[in-house]
């Protein structure tokens, strides 16, 4: 598949279940770690166990340049496998891509592409901390997904691409390596779980700041990674917090489906079919809750105002067929008997 190329060893790195073999000059080989034919090829690519990726074609360096390794690293990150180029193009510019349909071969689409100037001043290339040398480098995080390491000369710092700022910079001396330690150490794999979970915390941090939504990306990060009847509830409260009912219907009803005790989904839900003038059904998701929480105020208040709701409803209904009154805010034709 490579032809005559000679395999260069500028890495390994296991990601769900699949062993990932790095040439920064041309791509990847991955097979499956699970499956004891490791080096099985096969011609079909829906069969074969072992794949070859190429790197994107958008890279800035040919092929078979020297040097590489100071300008380029893949590695998996954030519940993605990752690759990230630092080159020249009158200032520094990073870019990050991220590969998705492993299975059938893979594909990178460019996530991010970020100058230096629209950084913070440690990211230089021509001396202020960086030596007239390129910061290199080093490793993407391994649960956050937008943030990768870099060095320089005289610091160490992470940058994060979704934001374009850069944090956690420390000193560091030109005789000291950096390398990323996760326990327990390769070649073990982080579970989906974990990253899953990541995303789920980062998600609860960006909707108690009222980035709602950011929280609402990272908690369908985490259900894509492991569904879960508290990110579903989560997710269907940011719904609501950006006016998005649907969305937080659909999500109530996901959460409900793995857990059907959780009473504030039962709450949220009735809000939500509340906003889309479903009222009766709103109501049945009040009586509902209230069987797993029979004091609880609020619900019993708004069990109250949805009846007293659905009674004016049922009035305008009775005289006149085609009456249309205002429930929630929201225009609702009432049904003729």
């Amino acid at each position: 598949m490579l032809g005559m190329h000679y395999w260069r060893a500028d890495g390994a790195f296991e990601f769900d279940g699949k062993l990932f073999w790095i040439d920064l000059s041309v791509g990847l080989i991955t097979w499956d770690v699970k499956n004891n034919d490791y080096f099985k090829c096969v011609e079909s690519d829906e069969t074969a166990v072992c794949r070859f990726i190429p790197l994107p074609k958008e890279r800035m360096k040919l092929f078979n340049t020297p040097g590489l390794e100071d300008e380029r690293r893949v590695g998996g990150g954030g519940g993605f496998v990752q690759f990230m180029e630092v080159f020249k193009e009158g200032h520094c510019v990073f870019k990050l891509w991220r590969l998705k349909d492993v299975e059938v071969g893979g594909e990178w689409s460019l996530k991010y592409k970020v100058s230096r100037e629209n950084v913070q001043r440690f990211l230089t290339c021509d001396g202020d901390g960086g030596g007239g040398k390129m910061p290199r480098p080093c490793f993407i995080h391994p649960f956050e997904a937008d943030v990768a390491h870099f060095e320089t000369r005289d610091y160490i710092f992470a940058l994060n691409f979704r934001t374009q700022k850069v944090g956690n910079v420390d000193v560091f001396t030109p005789h000291q390596y950096v390398l990323p330690f996760v326990l327990p150490k390769w070649p073990s794999p982080i579970p989906k779980r974990l990253y899953a979970a990541c995303a789920k915390e980062l998600g609860n941090e960006c909707f108690k700041s009222r980035d709602f939504t950011k929280a609402i990306e990272c908690y369908s990060k985490s259900i894509d990674l492991l569904p879960n009847t508290t990110t579903f509830a989560n997710r269907a409260m940011a719904y609501l917090k950006v006016n998005k009912y649907e969305e937080a219907e659909n999500d109530c009803t996901e959460s409900l489906k793995l857990n059907a005790n959780y009473f504030k989904v039962y709450w949220r839900r009735a809000l939500a079919r509340k906003e889309l003038g479903n009222l009766k059904g709103a109501l049945e998701d009040v009586e509902l809750g209230l069987k797993l929480e029979p004091e609880h105020g609020e619900v019993k208040k708004l069990g109250a105002e949805l009846k007293s709701m659905l009674e004016k409803v049922s009035s305008a209904a009775g005289s006149d067929s085609g009456t249309v009154v205002s429930a929630c805010g929201m225009d609702v034709k009432a049904e003729g008997k």
